[in-house]
């Protein structure tokens, strides 16, 4: 096909190493005929700068991906000791109830059914022990070492010989074509990201790709959510953030209570205040950020405990599906259950529906009604960030329990199907507890979601 093209035009090798068909399924094709060599060459090598990193933004992703490491191992190292210790409450508890059943204090049917309760918390424990893995550094390596790929992609293409050529293009795009002087490529993950993120910048900037090929103003609008305050003071220039994202896990259930704010309006929506209401204060304090809205997810006490105090800490209204109202009035039940303190409640200001949006600064976050861990459970999508805060709906390698009241399970996984697994693979998942994930990663994974 690509001989009858080309004719002439072109040397053997490169017809060979370009134009043949991998197992059938051509690399590129064309539309228009009688493309020289040298033309092609040099379009491709343009193309490869499209997705190319300046070297002071790849040196500070890859710093920000080694503390980010360290952060989650310490993060899953603290989780699993917690979990670990409710297990063994649990058992202490099972084994004293075993020891009251032998002595006559209870009957038989009362242990089982404290038994079978026991024994189902624990089985859960153990699933999300298991969900948190090992933190395994080997995904943080192959990051950076396709972080320097990129960078230096368009320069080893040059040098390269045409079979090597061949190779590199078909790591990158699956597939392109060449249409009215140029090549329009299909970009291979995670190129795809990168390729848009440049185009993206340059057009809400007007900046334009330097002679290099790289281009200055890379991802300026993507959370970094910075371990340290060192870490955001060493931020090269043109990765300044506008929106501030930090995850405090709160409470004794340690549940992943959101603080988003913008750079600009320096205006923050706090999400899930749980507890450790001084926490959140000095975030937003840090930050010069003033609340202006506070959204609950649900209604459980781990989720909505402390909005009382933020609310009147800072006077943002408070917003909350109204179905989970009910639940939200059982407070104080949901304390005994915990054999804590009974949190003051407070007026929940606004009821928000089905796609509804919060604005801070330019981002819009997108409601979404996730009935199913609760009837009135509600997750939001960022789409400016690409992030989904799911609460306890979705988890890594696990979804929300549904046998608490209000709890319903088939409710929660067409909550999942229609609604959390339409967005794109790499939107990165923030779950109620637990570590971050992606849509594509439990997609694939997720035992709970197969054959949805």
């Amino acid at each position: 096909m690509f001989l009858a093209i080309f004719g002439s035009l072109l040397r053997p090798l490169w017809i060979a190493a370009w134009g043949a068909c991998e197992k059938d399924r051509p690399l590129f094709s064309f539309v228009q005929p009688y493309v020289r060599q040298e033309t092609l060459e040099d379009a491709y090598a343009a193309m490869l700068r499209r997705i190319s990193i300046d070297e002071d933004i790849v040196d500070w992703i890859a710093t920000a991906l080694r503390e980010s490491h360290g952060d989650q191992k310490r993060f899953r190292d603290e989780s699993v000791a917690r979990l670990q210790q409710e297990h063994t409450r649990l058992q202490n508890r099972l084994d004293v109830r075993y020891e009251d059943r032998l002595d006559g204090r209870i009957d038989l049917s009362l242990f089982e059914r404290k038994a079978g309760e026991y024994r189902q918390e624990q089985a859960r424990i153990l699933a999300e022990i298991n969900g948190f893995g090992t933190a395994d550094g080997r995904y943080m390596d192959a990051g950076i070492r396709l972080l320097e790929l990129t960078r230096n992609m368009h320069r080893l293409f040059e040098k390269q010989q045409a079979a090597e050529k061949r190779r590199l293009l078909d790591f990158v795009v699956s597939n392109s074509v060449w249409k009215d002087g140029k090549i329009v490529p299909a970009w291979r993950q995670p190129f795809d990201m990168i390729a848009l993120a440049n185009e993206s910048a340059q057009a809400g900037t007007g900046g334009e790709v330097t002679e290099t090929g790289l281009n200055q103003n890379w991802l300026p609008f993507m959370d970094s959510n910075p371990a340290s305050t060192e870490l955001s003071r060493q931020l090269p220039a043109s990765l300044k953030c506008r929106m501030i994202h930090e995850i405090l896990p709160v409470g004794v259930l340690q549940c992943n209570c959101s603080v988003f704010g913008d750079e600009t309006t320096k205006e923050a929506i706090v999400v899930d205040p749980g507890d450790n209401i001084p926490e959140i204060q000095q975030i937003l304090k840090r930050h010069g950020l003033k609340v202006k809205a506070i959204v609950i997810t649900h209604a459980h006490i781990d989720h909505i405990g402390g909005a009382e105090k933020l609310k009147a800490a800072t006077g943002a209204p408070v917003y909350m599906n109204s179905k989970d109202q009910p639940l939200y009035d059982q407070i104080e039940m949901q304390a005994g259950w915990l054999g804590m303190e009974t949190p003051k409640q407070t007026a929940i200001d606004v009821s928000p529906r089905e796609a509804d949006e919060i604005r801070l600064g330019d981002a819009g976050f997108q409601v979404l009604l996730t009935p199913g861990h609760t009837q009135g459970s509600m997750s939001l999508w960022i789409p400016a960030e690409g992030k989904l805060v799911a609460g306890d709906t979705l988890f890594r390698d696990s979804i929300g329990r549904t046998d608490l009241p209000g709890g319903d399970g088939r409710a929660i996984l067409r909550s999942i199907r229609d609604k959390l697994l339409t967005f794109p693979d790499a939107a990165v998942v923030i779950p109620g507890h637990g570590p971050n994930t992606t849509i594509g990663r439990e997609r694939a994974h997720n035992p709970f979601l197969q054959g949805l």
